[in-house]
């Protein structure tokens, strides 16, 4: 399959899992999922709709504040949610240029870092850890599960976010995309 906002990015299906994982002969830069920059205070904007339809659902199952990481937290939306209900927030985002500008417009700390190479310290463990739409781009999904195992506290809660590659939305979204007419 092919993804990415150029289609320049390839992936490769498990056939025992039916999970995706990319392919890292692509490169490594994810950059162009944080390149332009949405504040999560402008609620219209399609990327904060997600962002919105993720906190309702940690709110519906998690009912009191705690301690949170997201991990690939893009443009801090989901952050900036969950700060705004009582949370204490923390960001994990491989792009400087991002982290900076969610610390800027929320003041939202963000980590720069490489989950997969991520030491951070003893303290740094959490009630919730979010991981959406980012296990599928790692070269090691094992490793990567650790480290979130890692960053939990005990009895703490782990949200995964993965596409439904089959289903009719998802085809239709990529059929029209690989052709060309799904970004105009």
């Amino acid at each position: 399959m092919t993804d990415g906002l150029d289609c320049n990015l390839n992936y490769y299906r498990c056939d025992n899992y039916s999970l995706w994982n990319y392919d890292l002969d692509c490169g490594v830069d994810q950059t162009q999922y944080t390149e332009v920059y949405t504040s999560p205070s402008e609620t219209g904007a399609m990327g904060n709709v997600y962002q919105s339809r993720s906190w309702s659902y940690i709110s519906k199952w998690i009912k009191e504040p705690g301690t949170m990481m997201d991990i690939g937290c893009g443009n801090g939306g989901l952050l900036f949610s969950a700060r705004n209900n009582g949370w204490q927030v923390q960001g994990m985002e491989l792009s400087a240029a991002a982290a900076k500008s969610i610390k800027e417009d929320t003041g939202i700390d963000v980590v720069v870092a490489n989950l997969l190479t991520y030491e951070g310290n003893d303290a740094d463990t959490y009630d919730l850890v979010t991981l959406r739409h980012v296990l599928k781009h790692l070269p090691d999904s094992i490793l990567a599960m650790k480290q979130v195992g890692r960053l939990l506290k005990p009895n703490g809660y782990a949200m995964l976010g993965f596409p439904n590659t089959a289903s009719a939305s998802y085809l239709f979204k990529h059929f029209l995309k690989n052709r060309g007419l799904k970004n105009k």
